[in-house]
């Protein structure tokens, strides 16, 4: 298992540690590079037994070459990320009013540290609009410097108030940002793309929600960077 520096630049990667996320991006770095390993070593010979063998067969290995010292570290940092969330305050970009009921979590893989989800829940007055697609809300992550990273949509509470009261009820709206190790080839074993997920993660210093077409705007303008580069 690739021993990886605290905070800084490593063979896997380079990290911070001082984003929104703390150090949680690399600490799962250890999880990702053991599921690759598992990919590359194992999973070829289990890949055509029954369901519950290959279970077993993957669990087997994972248990015997999981870092659990990795593991601690990412579970105690878990605990000093969600004490920082709770400071932070989504920016609203959208035309709703934004309820100041505000919450956020964090979900990791406790077993072999290899998956990671963050949840943050807002309410937002958005009366008929809750029904219509394209009004959905949207979640971006932006760096230090106010650099666009990522984002997604969000997910609708089905236990929604009536939209048709007036003045307009308040909407729940959950929006995730979720890792896992890319596998799109079984041949391809390789930690590029989980590396710049990961340290795009590791760069996240804000939040806003805003609306779909500014979404949509944010992701023509990264993608028509990354293709000049």
């Amino acid at each position: 298992m690739l021993l990886l520096a605290s905070c800084g630049k490593s063979e896997t990667g380079q990290f911070n540690g001082d984003g929104m996320f703390g150090k949680i991006p690399e600490l799962l770095m250890p999880g990702v590079e053991l599921y690759k390993k598992y990919m590359k070593e194992k999973e070829p010979s289990v890949r055509y037994m029954s369901f519950p063998d290959n279970v077993q067969a993957k669990t087997e290995f994972l248990d015997s070459h999981v870092d659990k010292d990795a593991l601690e570290a990412l579970k105690a940092e878990k605990v000093q990320v969600l004490n920082k969330l709770a400071n932070v305050q989504p920016k609203n970009e959208t035309p709703y009013k934004m309820d100041v009921v505000y919450s956020s979590n964090i979900r990791i893989d406790a077993y072999y540290g290899m998956e990671f989800k963050a949840d943050f829940v807002i309410y937002l007055a958005m009366g008929k609009d809750q029904f219509n697609g394209e009004c959905t809300p949207y979640y971006v992550f932006w760096d230090k410097e106010g650099k666009y990273l990522f984002g997604g949509y969000g997910r609708q509470d089905i236990k929604a108030r009536n939209p048709f009261e007036e003045p307009p009820t308040f909407t729940k709206w959950t929006f995730t940002c979720a890792f896992s190790p890319v596998v799109s080839d079984f041949e391809d074993f390789s930690l590029a793309r989980d590396i710049k997920n990961l340290e795009d993660i590791d760069k996240v210093a804000s939040i806003s929600i805003v609306t779909k077409d500014r979404y949509n705007e944010l992701e023509a303008s990264l993608n028509k960077s990354d293709n000049e580069k």
